[in-house]
């Protein structure tokens, strides 16, 4: 009888944690398709929304509750019954498991704009499309770009998605720069952005480098303040990024 009640506690003990074990990959598995873009919704949405304190909660109750229970049980039923080493192994199993899953589940909850996301995903959560969208842009209105396929992933750096409808999707017309620097005073780095944007569309790419093209912020005050709705920002990126590239050929070379 009590040979068959230490097998009873036995069998037992690892059928706890191996359902503890199961918990934390069914925890892990939901998460790591939601973090892959699945559409998880009811209790599975839920568990991968608190799956963080399901997992600690694990984790406390089988390392401050359950393995004392299990230790009192192997002191008892020694004598009667042999524990192999793998019902040890089994219980270290179980604490890497959580500890491995909670981690997970921390990546995910910590790392949630790693390139996961695509702009429909966002913007599906967010409520959808309106039925006026004409343009969309990564980022705010002054320092945001415009994008033509929203499949592709969300940068870490992307402060939101702004949608713009037929009346503000397109600039204003386009007149010649009447000189008065306006962009000069906006410019937060004291560059002159003009100067800038007109080197820049002249490709006088080293010329833009001596005037310091490369501490340009691209926060578009310039362009925001610019009467002429000139495209200042624009030119500046081009004639920046070409910079840069000269800078980085220099160095090779």
């Amino acid at each position: 009888m009590t040979k068959t009640k230490a097998k009873t506690v036995t069998c037992f003990l690892l059928g706890a944690e191996g359902v503890g074990v199961l918990a934390a990959f069914v925890v892990s598995v939901l998460t790591i398709a939601e973090w892959g873009g699945a559409s998880i919704s009811g209790y599975g949405k839920w568990i991968v929304c608190n799956g963080f304190y399901l997992l600690s909660a694990m984790a406390l109750f089988y390392g401050f509750v359950f393995r004392p229970i299990r230790r009192k049980a192997v002191e008892t039923f020694s004598s009667v019954i042999h524990f192999g080493r793998w019902t040890f192994y089994a219980e270290g199993a179980a604490v890497l498991t959580f500890a491995l899953c909670g981690y997970l589940h921390w990546f995910w909850l910590s790392m949630p704009a790693l390139a996961v996301y695509s702009g429909w995903k966002l913007i599906e959560i967010a409520g959808g499309l309106p039925s006026d969208s004409a343009k969309v842009i990564l980022g705010g209105p002054m320092m945001g770009k415009a994008v033509s396929n929203l499949d592709a992933p969300i940068p870490k750096g992307c402060s939101g998605i702004l949608i713009l409808n037929e009346a503000h999707a397109h600039r204003s017309e386009t007149s010649s720069c009447i000189r008065c620097g306006k962009c000069v005073s906006a410019c937060p780095m004291g560059l002159e952005p003009y100067l800038l944007a007109k080197l820049s569309e002249n490709h006088l790419f080293e010329r833009a480098e001596k005037e310091l093209i490369t501490a340009c912020l691209e926060c578009g005050c310039c362009a925001y303040s610019c009467p002429s709705n000139r495209p200042i920002l624009d030119y500046i990126r081009i004639g920046k990024n070409a910079v840069n590239q000269i800078i980085r050929s220099r160095k090779q070379s």
